[in-house]
């Protein structure tokens, strides 16, 4: 039988009549919250089937801690309680606000648990024909550092000072923050403009095709009106069929060159081969969806080196986004395929 995650609260009384030999669960980083439905739901359905297997190319997008639930339903005798886990696992640590278990620690005993239930495949392993991928770092420098600065040392002046009173909920200065930095982002988006549109030009006029990627609708737009001869876009709003058509244009219509994607929309279950060099001109929160969006054209029927290339501009909240990604990077990479953590001057360019 075959059901997805949104309707198995309307069908849970009557799977659970049926004597399943074996559950199987596809892209399990969706039950990482314990509290939502689909997680209730397919926890109490596994406790009453004796073989469970969980398949994901992503097992956490950020942070061990998203991992408990799959790894407590797989074997419930190796990883008992979310308490034990989120302390030896998570470097939980108790405040006056209560309990923080959002770092990492213990990160090598993990990977050494994992190798007893966990068969980890990377696509170097399984992909051996596949050409190596490449990230580049491509420096822009914004227009409007004026504007940016004072909006920068506005927040920093409101970070300091929520900080040292804790005045407010946690969850409430948290969201607050998220918005202080989107309109930072939005920002340094503003003063790319320009830089972008030259850079598209002097790539196009070099390369045959490119995929580009952003997360606000505004970064596809105008993009989308500066090109709009030579190329499709897929984001939240473009349906099934138009989906379909945008890929088979850019992978078929010699004349479209540019394909724009939002991050989310266009990250996933597309491929896009004709071309061999994707551009970001905003980064996510996650390197999962970067990683997802990169492999759009790094995967089967791809002959070329494959390049990546990050427009950012380094001295601004990108760069302070780019080693949030880093090291959350590093913390799965420890963890699910046992890497040391390297020095960041070390590690590949990005």
């Amino acid at each position: 039988m075959i059901i997805n995650y949104d309707i198995l609260k309307e069908w849970s009384s009557f799977l659970s009549l049926i004597p399943f030999d074996c559950m199987v669960i596809d892209e399990c980083h969706y039950i990482a919250n314990f509290k939502s439905q689909r997680t209730k739901e397919t926890v109490t359905l596994s406790k009453s089937i004796d073989r469970f297997v969980a398949l994901s190319g992503t097992p956490f997008k950020n942070r061990p801690v998203e991992f408990f639930m799959v790894l407590n339903i797989i074997n419930p005798t190796m990883f008992p309680t979310f308490m034990d886990y989120g302390i030896r696992y998570c470097d939980g640590q108790k405040n006056k606000y209560g309990w923080d278990f959002t770092g990492s620690s213990n990160m090598d005993e993990l990977h050494e648990k994992l190798k007893d239930i966990m068969i980890r495949r990377v696509k170097g392993d399984v992909l051996k024909e596949l050409p190596p991928k490449m990230r580049n770092v491509v420096p822009i420098q914004i227009s409007n550092q004026k504007e940016y600065s004072q909006a920068s040392n506005d927040f920093r002046t409101w970070l300091l000072k929520v900080t040292k009173s804790r005045a407010r909920l946690d969850k409430a200065l948290k969201a607050e923050a998220l918005v202080k930095i989107e309109h930072l982002k939005q920002l340094v988006l503003k003063g790319k403009k320009k830089q972008i549109i030259q850079w598209v030009r002097d790539f196009l006029s070099v390369e045959d095709k490119l995929v580009l990627f952003g997360i606000h609708k505004s970064a596809l737009d105008f993009l989308e009106k500066e090109f709009s001869d030579i190329c499709v876009k897929v984001d939240g709003s473009v349906k099934d069929y138009e989906r379909e058509k945008a890929v088979s244009d850019f992978q078929n219509n010699k004349d479209i060159k540019l394909f724009l994607g939002n991050i989310k929309a266009a990250g996933v279950g597309l491929t896009l081969t004709t071309a061999s060099s994707t551009a970001f001109i905003e980064l996510p929160w996650t390197p999962a969806d970067l990683e997802q969006a990169e492999d759009r054209v790094h995967r089967i029927g791809q002959a070329k080196h494959v390049n990546s290339y990050y427009l950012i501009d380094e001295s601004t909240i990108e760069g302070d986004l780019r080693d949030l990604i880093w090291d959350k990077k590093d913390i799965k990479d420890a963890i699910l395929d046992g890497l040391d953590i390297l020095p960041r001057l070390n590690r590949q360019e990005f």
